[in-house]
């Protein structure tokens, strides 16, 4: 999940934030491995969304739902978008350290049908939608996040 507002001050959240930050400070993002690996990155105001139609929804009590995006997209697509929005930036590939390929996650994405079918929930921003207003408000905004590195 993300959009304004999110954690930026370092990656212990997520890492878009922390690329955020970087783009920001200046710096370029660096994409370990090949980039390959697929997230599925919901913007906040969707999953909202989806919590209150399920919270609302009698026989959904107690169901479980899986909340993402419809399609997954690689961490090399996800930084050549957010450089194209930010209009400036560059990323890097950088080889895991074994530290952190032994905690990799790979591929990550949710599967959306239960919600979808049962309660007719889809995410309706788009990622360059949601990445374009997380974009804006960081920009906006981003000295009193840098100096406060919230």
């Amino acid at each position: 999940m993300f959009g304004p507002g999110m954690r930026i001050k370092d990656a212990k959240q997520m890492f878009l934030g922390f690329w955020i930050k970087l783009l920001l400070e200046g710096e370029s993002i660096p994409l370990y491995g090949d980039g390959s690996q697929l997230r599925d990155l919901m913007f906040v105001g969707d999953c909202v969304e989806a919590l209150l139609l399920a919270g609302a929804d009698q026989p959904g009590a107690c169901k479980v739902y899986n909340l993402g995006s419809e399609a997954p997209v690689s961490l090399l697509q996800l930084a050549e978008k957010v450089i194209q929005i930010f209009a400036n930036g560059s990323f890097y590939f950088k080889p895991f350290e074994r530290s952190l390929k032994v905690i990799d996650i790979g591929d990550y994405y949710a599967d959306i049908r239960r919600i979808r079918s049962e309660l007719g929930w889809f995410p309706k921003t788009t990622l360059e939608q949601g990445l374009r207003r997380t974009l804006d408000f960081y920009m906006k905004h981003n000295e009193a996040y840098l100096r406060n590195l919230l």
